[in-house]
């Protein structure tokens, strides 16, 4: 099926329902997507491949600046923290999870001193630590919950990471972009691509295969997943460490 005139028009039947998105079958035909799709078809294919990169990346961008939550709803957020329980989150920046977290004791660390002084005047009812999350854990001992939203993409050696943090906690929600979530990642990947990172600073991408391979490397049973709107969910627990 072509893709030219395959999307509908401002003022078409596009409806939301339970199932997704329904459209009318007759579509006005739109100009812009049988245009590149034809220079798709006759430009290089590495050409094409790095637009549709930087357009995904300003989709992204352009969704973020409207308010829209790209990152979808909380209710997987919240489906294993109950109100008893102490909640951490290494790489907090100013909070924008954890304000979001109901639960009895909620505690920040990040090593961005800008970012905790933000928190703590955005979002006073959480405790923000400026510091390395190592040495805060040596003195505070055991939480309930541990969150790591947009960390691991960030770091060399995350199978290292998790197994260091065994025994501090009983549960783990993990956040990360999902490499699979579309075939152009793919694609870009088979063709060596240099745009091939969600982010300029990110040492990796996972795809769903790898990161649920570090989380049992690093003694981690997947309790949970969930996948929308380009990031990966996890909730897993840590097995008892022995004695």
């Amino acid at each position: 099926m072509s893709l030219a005139g395959s999307l509908p028009g401002q003022g078409e039947l596009a409806k939301m329902s339970a199932m997704g998105v329904r459209i009318s079958r007759r579509k006005r035909r739109n100009w812009l997507a049988s245009v590149l799709y034809r220079l798709n078809r006759a430009l290089p294919k590495d050409m094409m491949l790095d637009a549709a990169a930087i357009a995904d990346r300003l989709a992204r961008d352009n969704a973020a600046h409207d308010g829209l939550n790209i990152w979808g709803k909380d209710d997987f957020l919240h489906k294993y923290i109950g109100p008893e329980d102490r909640v951490l989150e290494i790489g907090c920046s100013s909070g924008r999870v954890l304000s979001r977290v109901k639960a009895a004791e909620r505690v920040g660390v990040d090593s961005d001193a800008a970012a905790i002084e933000r928190g703590r005047r955005e979002h006073p009812s959480v405790t923000f630590i400026h510091g390395e999350a190592r040495e805060f854990l040596e003195q505070s001992g055991r939480f309930d919950v541990l969150i790591l939203s947009h960390v691991l993409e960030h770091l060399e050696e995350p199978e290292l990471f998790l197994a260091s943090l065994a025994g501090h906690f009983d549960r783990v929600y993990i956040e990360v972009p999902d490499f699979d979530c579309n075939t152009l990642n793919q694609v870009r990947l088979k063709r060596g691509r240099d745009l091939i990172y969600t982010d300029e600073d990110h040492v990796a991408e996972f795809d769903r295969e790898e990161l649920e391979e570090i989380l049992a490397a690093a003694g981690l049973d997947v309790l949970d997943r969930e996948f929308r709107f380009g990031v990966m969910r996890y909730w897993a627990r840590g097995r008892p460490v022995s004695a």
